[in-house]
This record gives structure tokens, C-alpha cells and sequence, in this order.
């Protein structure tokens, strides 16, 4: 008995470093990585099973839902930092003002890993002025949600 506590502890500890260790190179990439704002598109703005949650979709991922299946959208990012569809690529090749996402397909359903936003209960108004959301784009195309911004490109907070 006492050595399956040990052996549960110790699996425990190990599940933790692992998931700690993740967490750490996780925000070590999205703090090196670029800004960008993509024009959000219209979703239902929460989810009643999950609370005050916005479900995130991106006018982006219209223009390629249909577009057959690669690794990487590439995007033109402008002044503003605004973010446009250029092309579909399997390979990691880009030019100026350009930057690699990656994403994954599910059918038609496709996903940058970026795509739920929590928030308090009481900002429900102020969240659904959202027109963009801010991602933050690693060297290798992982995104990650840092806000929403309102029509300016501001962070909505």
C-alpha cells in the first residue's frame, strides 16, 4: 500500500513538471512572437454552458474553409497590423510583411488555436463591440489569443 502511494506521488510530480515545462516554453514563444490583429467575424457571442466565453471566428478562416488541406496560412500584415489572406503553403518559406499560421482542419471546422475568449461577467457589453482579435504568432505559426480590440485596434480591457 505504501508503495503505491509513493509511485501515485511521484506520478503526480511528474505530471505537474510536464505540464509546468509546457506552460513555460509556451509563454517563452508567444512573448517573442509577432502582433497581429485578424478582422473577427460574426459568431455567437457566448456559450451558456460555459459562461461568459466568446467563440471566436475569423473572417480569415471563411476565405480558406473550402481551400483543400496544408500546413500553413500565410498572411500579409500591414501598418495597422491588420493581417490579410495571401495564400496556402506546406512549407515555411515567406517574404517580407508576410507571417506563417498554422492551423489544424476538422472537416470544415478549422482552428489557429485561438479561438475562445474568457471574460468577467460583468464586461459583457464591452466585449461585444469586439471587431479584432490580437494574436501573437511564434516563429514557428502557433498562435495564441492575447485580447479582442474594438473598431480603433485598441485592446478592449
Amino acid at each position: 500500500m505504501k508503495n503505491k502511494i509513493y509511485i501515485l506521488a511521484i506520478a503526480l510530480f511528474m505530471v505537474l513538471v510536464a505540464v509546468s515545462v509546457v506552460a513555460i516554453f509556451k509563454l517563452k514563444s508567444a512573448n517573442n512572437g509577432s502582433e497581429i490583429l485578424l478582422k473577427l467575424a460574426p459568431v455567437d457571442p457566448r456559450s451558456l454552458i460555459q459562461g461568459d466565453y466568446m467563440a471566436l471566428d475569423y473572417e480569415l478562416m471563411w476565405e480558406i474553409r473550402y481551400k483543400g488541406d496544408y500546413k500553413f496560412v500565410v498572411v500579409t500584415v500591414d501598418d495597422n497590423r491588420v493581417a490579410t489572406f495571401n495564400r496556402l503553403q506546406n512549407d515555411s518559406t515567406q517574404n517580407a510583411n508576410e507571417l506563417l499560421l498554422r492551423y489544424k482542419r476538422d472537416g470544415n471546422k478549422i482552428s489557429l488555436g485561438a479561438e475562445h475568449f474568457f471574460f468577467n461577467a460583468d464586461s459583457v457589453d464591452k466585449y461585444q463591440q469586439a471587431e479584432y482579435g490580437l494574436i501573437k504568432v511564434d516563429n514557428q505559426g502557433r498562435c495564441s489569443l492575447v485580447g479582442v480590440c474594438d473598431n480603433e485596434k485598441r485592446l478592449i480591457e
